[in-house]
């Protein structure tokens, strides 16, 4: 009997140590702007025209999980970016076009809104275990728990439909 107690003592002590689990929502959407800007804009100094793409792809993304985690970095098409987070205070999280699709499910977890910064300077060493994770999955965010760096990913960032400004 005190066997039994034992061990599930150190079972419940170890499930503190653990990474607390973290759920991403990832979703791209394409922007096209009502008026579109001429295209041949000369640069101040008389140097080639500067071309900029005529739709942008938004994107949003949200972090679920149970601990107050601090969003670092975020890897996204082989580059990785500064990110922060910023909390959500209701769920669910509703898109903001017409349809309204939910994007973020009704919890009573911690909810944040990552938003995606400069690109990274320095190099971030990528060990065997990160190399396999970011070879399956389209994003990958780093955070700090409790001082301690860990990784959440996400296979493929949901399409929405493309949203039309006026």
């Amino acid at each position: 009997m005190k066997a039994i107690l034992i061990i599930t003592g150190l079972i419940i002590s170890q499930a503190g140590f653990a990474q607390p689990k973290v759920k991403l929502y990832g979703y791209s959407q394409e922007f096209i702007p009502g008026m579109v800007p001429q295209r041949d804009i000369p640069d101040e100094n008389g140097g080639p025209a500067i071309k900029r793409p005529v739709t942008v792809i938004q994107y949003s993304i949200f972090s679920v999980s149970f601990a107050d985690i601090q969003p670092k970095e975020l890897l996204m098409g082989g580059n990785w970016y500064k990110i922060t987070g910023s909390a959500i205070q209701s769920t669910p999280v509703l898109s903001a076009d017409a349809e309204k699709k939910q994007l973020v499910p009704r919890t009573n977890l911690k909810v944040l809104k990552i938003d995606k910064g400069d690109t990274v300077n320095n190099i971030i060493k990528i060990s065997p275990a990160l190399k396999k994770i970011v070879d399956s999955n389209e994003l990958v965010i780093s955070y700090l728990w409790k001082g301690k760096k860990y990784y959440a990913s996400l296979k493929k960032l949901v399409i929405l439909a493309p949203f039309h400004a006026e």
